[in-house]
This record gives C-alpha cells, structure tokens and sequence, in this order.
C-alpha cells in the first residue's frame, strides 16, 4: 500500500506551519487574546463558557522556550491552522484515494485571507477549525470503513472529537445533527459511541473548577460552587445563545445582511473558486459513490444548519464595524465546510475532464501563487505590534498605585494579559467596568486590591440600599478622597452628563485622568512620549474598517489631538524660545495622528497654528511652508462645509489673510 496518503498531509502541515509562524503576530492581538493569554498564565477563567478545552491545548505552548508567552499561544493557532489544512486533506483521500481534490480544498482554505489570520493570532477559532476538519477525516474514515467494526471504531473516536470540540467552542452543536445522521448511515451505533460521547462533553467543562482559580482578579465568575459553573457554562451572563449581554435582539433583515457578507467574504477569499467548486459538485452529483454522497450530505447540511442557527441568532447590529469583526470569526467552519465540499467538486470536474497528470499535478501550485499573492496582506501583521506597544506604553506611563476604569476590551484584555503573564506594574488596578455589576467581582478585586473603595456589593446607575448597590459617582468620590487617582482608558467615556457636572478628563497619555472641576489642568509628565509611541505603532498599519487594529487607531489618534491644544495653551504663556519644545511636540503629535486618519477640521487647525508659532519663534522656512499647506487645505475644507458646520467667516478672514502676507 502506498504511503503517500499518510506522508503528503503530514508534509503540508509543516509547509503551512512554517508558513504562519513567517508571518506570526510578534504579540498581543486584539480580541480575545489578551484574555486567553491572561487565562492561560494564570488560571483565569476566560468569559463564558470558559473554553477549557482550549486552556488545555494553551498549556504545553506556554511552556515552550520560545518567544514570549504572546508569541507561543499565538504559534498555538498556527499550528492548529495547519492541522486543519492536513486533516481536511486526509479526509478526501480517504474517500477519493486522489491528492489533488484534497490539496485544492486544503490549500483554499488555509490561504483565505479569514483563515490566514486567525492562524496567527490567538483565539479559539483556529483550535474550532482543527476539531471540525479532525471530525470531517473521522466521519470519512467511518463513511468508507471496510467493515462494521472498524465503522464503530471511527465512530467511537468521532464521539470523543464531538465531547473535547465542545469544551473549545459551543457552536459545534449546530453540527451534531448531521454527524449524528452520518452514525446513523454507517450503522456505527455502539454503546461505547455513547460514553465516550458522554464523558468527552463533560470532562473538560468538569475539570473547570481545578483547571481554574476563581480568586484570581483577571478571570470571570465564581465556579467554586455547582450554580456558579452552570451560569458560566450557559453563559447566563450573556443570555445563553446570544453573542454579547447588551444586545436586544437580531436587527431587523440581518440574517440575510450576513449572508451575503459571509458568501461575498468567502467569494472574495477564495478568488471565485470555493463557488466554482461547488457548481461543480451540484452538477456532477450523480457520480459520488454511496459513501461520497453520504460525506456530501453530512457537512453540506451541517454547514446549512450552522449558517441558519448562527446567522438567525446573531444579534449584534453588523452596522457597527467591530461587531463585524466579532461575528466574522464565527464564519470560519463555514468556510471550511465550503472548502471541502469545493475540493469534492474539483475531484469530480478533474475525473470527468480526463486532466492528463502534469495538469492535475500544477493545478494545487497554481492555486497557492494564486491565493498567495491575492490573500499575501493578512500576514502582513508579522512587523507591527499595536496591543503590546499600547498596552506597555499605557502602564509605563500611569502613576503609583493607579485604577484604570475600562469600557469594553480592546484596551482591558492588553492590560490584564501584561500583568497576569508578565508582573507589570502589579500597583495598577485595572478594571472593567461592565463587570462591576457582578457580585463576584466585587470579591475578586476586594482580593487583589484591599485598598480599593467598593463601596457596594455591584454598580448600578443609582445607588440603592436593596441590593447593597452603588453608582459610578459614589466609586469615584470614595477613591478619589483617598488620594488614588483614576484614569479611564477606553475610547467611550464612561462619564455620563451628570458626572461631568463635577469631574473633568486630562489627557494622560492614550487614557484620561479623572479629575475634580476645580483642580487646575497639569499635563502629566511623558503624555506625549506615550501617546507617540502608540502612534509610531499604529502608523503603518493597514487597518480595515472593522478590525481590532482600527478600533485601536481610533483610541490613538484622538488621545494625540485631544493633547495637542493643552501643549500650545502651555505654549502661548511661555517666552517664545522657552515654547519651541512644546510646538514641537504638539506638531508631532498631529502629524502623527494625520497619518493614522485624516485630521477633522479643529485639529486640522491647530497644527496650523502650531506651524506658526513655530515659524514666529525660530524663522525656519519648513515650518512656513508646512503652515501655508496646511491652512490652505483649511480653508477648502471649510468652503466645502456646511454653513452651520463650517468655522465663523471672521476666522476663515483672518487665516486668508495671513496667508496672503506670507506670500512673496
């Protein structure tokens, strides 16, 4: 018997792998990655429903000597990326004893730009792909078992695949349905498939409460005790079913929104082939043996199944950028079920055209340089590092003893992955704000933090006696008189109208300090330093509209224009020697911020104003000329906006006319 079969998924596994790790993000990612790596280090219980069987696969990674802990579980997902790719090769060998079917549908897949980028960040959805392409090679191994016994044998394996896919990610249910069907085609029932089944689902879920520390400040929920872990397993706090707490419901016509985002993503990805594949497997149906039908009607309706139950409970609006971003993780085993189903269709159209073997043997080569050079820019994330610049930069730069008060977690898992794994600044208390609505989370930071105020048992808009609540206001008041400062870091501020009443926000490198109305404005030392090396960061980033990248950029920029106009107050009391270094400054912020996103029109008018300054104190013709571009581009800004937009007719007059004095 030839040992190709065996050898060439082994073969493209370490050609993928080596590939991924070339273009490995050097580390911490958006998303959830700073929280699984946070969960990882040190026994945090990532949110619900836990991802144990992902924590498992997490921890001989982090023991690697190799790179940072960052790096290591990233390499996790590469080396599960390339296990998929392998597995879902197998599988079509298995039922076609051909290569080239399996190599096109392995090598579309793992070279979509989706699937290429979630091999080389951390999260649990390359781990997802890797368990489903493993049930796709077991299915077919049962589906073309030679006899009865070795159909059960795959079957009892497929089980423990099932129970351990389940422990990494909860959608896998949506795909029992049709595996289960295939059981049933393969008369593979046994009772072994049914413990096996059994103890896999709930042996990771079961192992939480020794797997997890429910003490530890980065983690959530309590699973010390049998309510506590089914509220995190059902993911209670969420809703069970739905993606986030703060949803209300699937936006009216998003299942189809979806749809067609999800089918033109892949159409795109793929460079038209997934679906050329597909055509083709529709049209030369009635050539599939019993057991290639069979493979053909599990993941197919598997695949149908998911796409309805997902996008039908989707429920958050894809209007918003970064909700698009979350829910476009969850495309990934459609994707891989389309690439599958693609490669049987290519199997098909191969044998029915007679290809001679040299084009047989070109058409996975041609296919690669194809998708390579098509789908090359999702690896191009190798040399930037924006969550780990962002995330030292921002804890570098805070005083003793600090609270960081944060809304959302593109800047909470970044701070809490640093201090978890690494020890970094363990005075700074980080917190989320949309947790300090918990009980138990009131119990977890009290642990870590003794000196924290929390003066109630959660945090609600007003205070109340029943429950022990307490608001916003009341936390600030407490810890404030107590000489902490807090700062908030996040691009929503968390201070209401009311609140605003009797605080203010400072500009303290990417956060804002919180500070009473009547003390006096005092940048803090190394703002700027901070907020231009986040810049530095954030520049040459390619960012899409609804990446992590962006959402961050989004944080950056502002934090440098938010900065700048303090710098040139500070400016304008100064000698006009004594004010070069703080123009200088504000122009380099600006200027960093306009290569991150175009400048809005105030901020676009305060770098003109810092050029001139600048120009006034030391003469320097690059600064005139930078000054007349920049107040020229002012102005037709300003002609090109709305009359109760744009600035007052005074203003434009006098920029116009001292434009006109600068002229030779």
């Amino acid at each position: 018997m030839p040992r190709w079969p065996q050898i060439l998924p082994v073969a493209l596994a370490a050609a993928l792998f080596c590939l991924y790790v070339h273009t490995l993000a050097p580390g911490l990612t958006g998303g959830d990655g700073g929280e699984l790596l946070a969960a990882a280090c040190s026994r945090a219980a990532p949110h619900p429903p836990g991802y144990p069987s992902y924590i498992l696969f997490a921890k001989p990674f982090l023991a690697l000597p190799w790179g940072s802990a960052a790096q290591r579980l990233n390499l996790l997902s590469a080396a599960a990326n390339a296990g998929a790719a392998a597995l879902l090769l197998r599988a079509l060998i298995t039922l076609w004893r051909h290569s080239t079917g399996g190599l096109l549908a392995a090598l579309c897949f793992a070279l979509l730009d989706l699937s290429w980028r979630f091999a080389t960040s951390a999260d649990v959805f390359a781990l997802n792909n890797l368990a489903v392409a493993a049930a796709m090679a077991q299915s077919a191994a049962m589906l073309c078992a030679p006899s009865a016994a070795r159909a059960r044998r795959s079957a009892v394996a497929l089980a423990a695949l099932l129970g351990l896919a389940l422990g990494n990610h909860q959608t896998f249910l949506f795909l029992l349905p049709p595996l289960l069907w295939a059981v049933h085609r393969a008369r593979a029932w046994s009772r072994a498939f049914f413990v096996t089944w059994a103890l896999a689902s709930l042996l990771p879920y079961a192992l939480m409460p020794w797997l997890f520390d429910s003490n530890s400040p980065w983690g959530w929920g309590d699973l010390s005790h049998v309510t506590g872990l089914l509220r995190h397993v059902l993911r209670s706090e969420y809703g069970t079913l739905h993606l986030s707490s703060a949803a209300e419901g699937t936006p009216s016509g998003q299942f189809l929104r979806l749809l067609g985002l999800w089918a033109a993503d892949l159409m795109h990805g793929s460079c038209g082939m997934v679906p050329a594949g597909l055509l083709a497997l529709v049209a030369l149906r009635r050539q599939l043996t019993p057991a290639q039908r069979h493979f053909a009607l599990t993941w197919g309706g598997g695949g149908a199944l998911y796409a309805v139950a997902f996008f039908l409970l989707a429920d958050l609006p894809v209007d918003v950028p970064v909700h698009l971003e979350m829910q476009s993780r969850f495309w990934l085993q459609l994707h891989l079920i389309c690439c599958a189903l693609a490669g049987m269709g290519a199997q098909l159209g191969i044998s029915h055209l007679a290809l001679p073997p040299p084009v047989r043997g070109a058409l996975p080569a041609g296919l690669a340089a194809l998708l390579l050079l098509h789908n090359g820019a999702a690896g191009s994330s190798a040399p930037l590092n924006l969550f780990d610049q962002v995330g030292r930069t921002t804890l570098a730069s805070l005083p003793q003893n600090a609270i960081v008060l944060c809304r959302g977690e593109h800047m909470f898992n970044p701070l809490r992955a640093l201090q978890a794994c690494e020890g970094l600044r363990p005075d700074v208390t980080v917190l989320s704000v949309e947790l300090m609505h918990a009980p138990w989370y009131r119990q977890k930071v009290r642990r870590h933090d003794a000196r924290l105020h929390y003066p109630g048992t959660l945090l609600r808009e007003a205070a109340s006696v029943n429950p022990p609540a307490f608001s916003l206001a009341t936390f600030l008041r407490a810890n404030l008189a107590s000489g902490r400062p807090i700062f908030q870091c996040d691009h929503r501020s968390i201070l209401t109208p009311q609140h605003r009443a009797r605080y203010r926000l400072q500009q303290a490198g990417l956060c804002q300090q919180i500070l009473p109305q009547a003390m006096p404005p005092t940048p803090p030392e190394g703002t700027s330093l901070a907020i231009l090396r986040a810049l530095q960061a954030a520049m040459p980033l390619p960012a899409r509209p609804s990446s992590w990248e962006a959402l961050m950029q989004a944080q950056i920029a502002p934090s440098a224009e938010a900065l700048a106009p303090q710098l040139l107050v500070g400016a304008a009391s100064q000698a006009s020697t004594s004010a070069v270094p703080s123009l200088r400054q504000s122009i380099a912020l600006l200027e960093g911020a306009a290569r991150v996103h175009p400048l809005p029109p105030p901020s676009q008018k305060n770098l003109g104003i810092a050029y001139y300054r600048l120009f006034a104190a030391t003469g320097e013709v690059a600064a005139k000329q930078k000054l007349q571009q920049t107040f020229s581009a002012w102005l037709a800004e300003q002609a090109r906006q709305p009359p109760a937009q744009a600035e007052s007719a005074q203003s434009r007059a006098a920029v116009a006319q001292l434009l006109a004095q600068l002229e030779p």
